[in-house]
């Protein structure tokens, strides 16, 4: 068998496995194909020259939009960790059955998660995150 790679579909094909294949696909050797899922996996992409072979570049360094973005998600994943930490706190206090240890907790979790809510991502990446309650 052998591979092809598409320019069109930045993709690779198995002569004789897959049925539709784009006519721009190339042949390429096994040696070619092993070496490019390598670089791949050492941070690299997988991209096509010009005459719609594929090779291996560097990856751009994500912009500021993107880390923004990234630095959204975590804080919203430590928010939602946050809040899944304060409810049976929450409802041990509620139900007057919390422990003095589980009410001090509890104070500790809201602290942090009102510190997450008002952290400033348009820093990023230069943020500086709250410490987790232990």
């Amino acid at each position: 068998m052998s591979y092809l790679f598409s320019a069109g579909t930045n993709g690779f094909y198995l002569a004789g496995v897959n049925i539709d294949i784009p006519s721009d696909a190339v042949e390429i050797t096994d040696d070619v194909y092993f070496s490019l899922f390598a670089g791949q996996n050492s941070g690299k992409l997988i991209s096509s020259d010009s005459s719609g072979n594929p090779v291996l570049i560097e990856q751009s360094p994500p912009t500021t939009d993107q880390l923004i973005s990234i630095a959204n998600s975590q804080k919203s994943f430590l928010i939602s960790e946050a809040t899944i930490a304060i409810s049976p706190l929450q409802d041990a206090v509620d139900l007057g059955e919390a422990t003095d240890s589980e009410v001090a907790s509890l104070k500790l979790w809201k602290q942090y998660r009102i510190s997450v809510n008002r952290t400033d991502t348009s820093t990023a990446p230069n943020i500086s995150w709250p410490v987790k309650p232990t």
